[in-house]
Parts: C-alpha cells; sequence; structure tokens
C-alpha cells in the first residue's frame, strides 16, 4: 500500500505542536486551531509518531592509549519512511539510523550508564500499536506523557556492533526482523541523575539548551537490551554536525 503524498496535514501538524509544547511544559496550552468551524481529530498513533522523530544524542567519553579523555557523542535519528508505506493495520513507518561512535587510538569507550561501549550502527523500522482513536487521540497521548513513557514496536532491521579499542575484532549482528523489539522513550525525572548530567554536558559543549533529556531503551527478548539517557534535539539545531 502506498503511503499518501501528505499524510500529515498543516492543521494536524499545528495541532501535534500545540498539544506537545502544552503537555511538556514548553508553552502555555495552546487551543488546538479550528478548520471549517471544527477542531482537527486526530490519533494518538499519529501523535506518537510525530513525537519520537527527531535527532537524540548521547554523550560519550573515550580513554585515549596516552590515558587522556576524549569527549565525544553518539547519535540516531528517526525519520518519517515514505518508502515503507503503511503497515497491514494502516500505522506509519518511521526509521530509525544508528551511527555509532567514530573514533580511532583509544583504549576503550563509556557513556552515563554503560562502562564499555561498542560502536553499533544499523536501521530499523518503528510502528505504533497503541491506541487508534481520533476522537480520543488527544487526551490519550496526554495520558501518556503525564505515565512518562511511550513504547514503539520495531518491526524489523539489522544492528551490527564492533569492539571499540581494547575490545577491536569483536564483531555481533542482530537481526530485529520477528523479534518482537520494543523501543521505550521516557521523560528523566526533573533533578534526577540523568537530568543533571544531560543538563550539565550540553551546557559544557554548547549542545541546544532546548533539548529534551530522555531515557531511551531498546529491549530485545532473548537478547541484550540498550538503556541510554539522551538528548531529543527541538527547534533549531546546532551548528556543527548533524549526525
Amino acid at each position: 500500500m502506498r503511503l499518501p503524498s501528505a499524510p500529515f496535514s498543516a492543521p494536524v501538524v499545528l495541532l501535534h505542536v500545540a498539544a506537545l509544547a502544552a503537555v511538556l511544559g514548553a508553552a502555555p496550552p495552546v487551543q488546538a486551531q479550528k478548520v471549517g468551524g471544527q477542531t482537527p481529530q486526530v490519533s494518538t498513533r499519529e501523535l506518537a509518531m510525530n513525537y519520537i522523530v527527531g535527532r537524540y544524542v548521547s554523550p560519550v567519553t573515550c580513554t585515549r592509549e596516552d590515558g587522556s579523555l576524549l569527549q565525544t557523542h553518539q547519535s540516531m535519528t528517526i525519520r518519517k519512511d515514505r518508502s515503507r508505506g503503511l503497515t497491514t493495520t494502516g500505522a506509519h513507518v518511521v526509521r530509525a539510523t544508528l551511527f555509532g561512535i567514530d573514533v580511532s587510538g583509544v583504549q576503550y569507550c563509556h557513556n552515563l550508564m554503560q562502562r564499555r561501549l561498542a560502536d553499533t550502527r544499523g536501521v530499523f523500522f518503528i510502528t505504533y500499536r497503541g491506541q487508534t482513536r481520533e476522537d480520543l487521540g488527544l487526551s490519550d497521548f496526554r495520558r501518556e506523557l503525564r505515565d512518562g513513557e511511550i513504547s514503539y514496536h520495531v518491526r524489523d532491521g539489522r544492528i551490527t556492533s564492533r569492539g571499540v579499542g581494547e575490545a577491536a575484532g569483536e564483531t555481533s549482528t542482530r537481526d530485529l526482523t520477528g523479534a518482537d523489539a520494543v523501543l521505550h522513550l521516557r521523560q528523566l525525572p526533573s533533578r534526577s541523575d540523568g537530568d543533571r548530567m544531560l543538563e550539565r554536558w550540553a551546557k559544557e559543549t554548547g549542545f541546544n539548551r532546548r533539548a529534551l533529556r530522555l531515557e531511551l531503551e531498546l529491549e530485545i527478548p532473548d537478547g541484550d537490551s540498550v538503556k541510554v539517557w539522551v538528548l531529543k534535539e527541538t527547534g533549531k539545531k546546532r551548528s556543527g554536525s548533524r549526525r
């Protein structure tokens, strides 16, 4: 089935922005704009799929061979993928791309949650299996955000992890097709360890101050799950690398 050329109309996108700003506290509540005297209706699925789209960055620290430290990051982008069309249930699909760590001459790397990091790269595709009623979409989505977590189904894809530094040569690949993997996106509690550490890193590196501070977990049954604290860019991107 082909994806419509304009799956999200301009009025609906405005509604998405207003809803997210109000729920996340980024701005005072905004009334949904009416079209033809009626408030546009949108499903929780559409709101959730718009919410996850963006660029995610996680701080990484590497120890060089001489013992000095190298500050870098790993990133993931999530974009709408029109080439995949719709699923059999009518759900839109987004494409997640992992860019890994570009380093050399290091002993090992770690992040805020993992003592040893691999260079993990790959692409996988995500859908949302939650509520679909358009008349309750906004209220259902607000409730999910208040609960602090939104979960997505990983439809298919493949990721490859290669050892860094002392672990160079170690490689593993995981096919996510049929793995029933789930991607969880959680809001970090204000002033929690993760929230404060990401805030400090953003300040020290000049990263987008408006970035959302979140916890992202890729849960793979019968496999290794990955949990990481991330910054999700909102609004204007910072200068420099877009990866």
